[in-house]
Formats: C-alpha cells, structure tokens, sequence
C-alpha cells in the first residue's frame, strides 16, 4: 500500500468535513431551500431580547434623571391670613366705640349713640345755657376717639370724685363722697350736673362707674 496516497485522502476527508457540516447546518438535504438551525434562532431572540431590555433600562433612567430635574410639585393649601379687622366682634367693638349701629352677640341691633336733650331750666347750675352747637362739638369729639382707654380719659379728666364733709341727713348714709362733673367748652371746664354730663356725651352712669374703677 502506498502511504503517500492514504495521507492525501486523509487530509482532503478533514478538509471536506467542515464543508458538509456548514452544508448541512445552511441547506437542506436535496440542497433546494435554505433551512435555519435553531440555535441561530436562539441566538437572535436573545440579541433582540437583550437590545429591548438594553432599551427599557435607559428608558427608565432617562425618566428617573427627569424626575430629579423636574421634581414633582405638590399643591399644598394655602393658608389664609388673618384679617382681624374683618372679625364680627372687632366690627361690633369698633362700631360700638364710635358710637355707631352695631349688632350684639344675642343678634340685637343697637342703635347708634345720639346726643340727648339738655338739663331743665330748673338746674341750679344753670347748665341749659350752654348751646347746642358746643354739646354737638363735644359730642363728636368724644366718639371720634375711637378707643376705649382714650375715652375712659376723657372721663377721668371731666370728672372728680370728693369726699363728703357735710351730712345732709341724720341717718348715716352709704355715700361716702359726691361726683362734680364737668364739659371742656372754650378751653375751660365748665362745671355741669350729672344728667348734662351723660346727656351730651350720650352715655349711661355704668360707663362712668367702670371708667372711674379703672
């Protein structure tokens, strides 16, 4: 046998193997259609899978590095401001300081302070000759303060408390002093009775009373 010959034929029968195997993976037997193994398709459903799931994580980073951009706004409710002055009871205080109509907590509308008619001519101290025109001018001027502690002043400037020094009686008698009241007329104090006093100003004898307490 001719060994030359046997080394030939075997290095054409490794050469001719890859050949078949690629032939027979591409075609078919009789070689007519070309016929895809299924590891290619593997391969390829697993490229597209890894390209696709490649593409939903940068996706998903490309929306989280917007949110940190543009972070979400929250619509909290504003909180209202305070308006005092808008308060019903701060509208009755200021209406009833200034002497205007105003509605009481019990739903009782008062009416606006007024000045009310002057002493009887029968007053020893002749208060009825001031005029009207004067009481009306102290009349405003006392409501246009517009503040309790200014009004509870003009009080205690227009006012004075004495002690008694003389008995008018026999029997002893719970008052212990006598009120001398007075209306700021020219710059002067002219000296009134108490129904002139509260008449002009338009008050009750509580208001005093609390006035002079405090």
């Amino acid at each position: 046998m001719d060994f030359t010959n046997q080394e030939e034929n075997h290095h054409v029968n490794i050469l001719k193997r890859p050949v078949m195997m690629i032939a027979s993976v591409i075609f078919s037997p009789d070689e007519s259609e070309y016929l895809p193994t299924n590891s290619s398709s593997d391969s390829e459903e697993a490229n597209i899978r890894s390209i696709s799931s490649d593409s939903e994580v940068s996706n998903a980073r490309n929306q989280l590095s917007g949110m940190e951009q543009h972070p979400e706004v929250t619509n909290k409710p504003r909180r209202k401001k305070r308006c005092p002055d808008k308060w019903p009871r701060n509208i009755r205080k200021k209406n009833r300081i200034a002497g205007k109509e105003y509605v009481s907590t019990k739903g009782v509308v008062r009416p606006a302070a007024k000045m009310m008619p002057s002493c009887k001519e029968t007053c020893r101290l002749k208060c009825f000759t001031i005029s009207e025109s004067e009481r009306l001018k102290i009349f405003k001027a006392y409501y246009e303060l517009s503040d309790y502690s200014r009004q509870r002043d003009f009080i205690h400037a227009n006012s004075e408390k004495n002690v008694k020094k003389i008995k008018t009686t026999q029997h002893d008698s719970r008052r212990n002093y006598s009120m001398n009241y007075f209306l700021p007329i020219d710059g002067n104090k002219k000296k009134v009775c108490k129904p002139m006093f509260l008449n002009t100003l338009g008050i009750k004898k509580g208001v005093v009373d609390i006035a002079l307490k405090k």
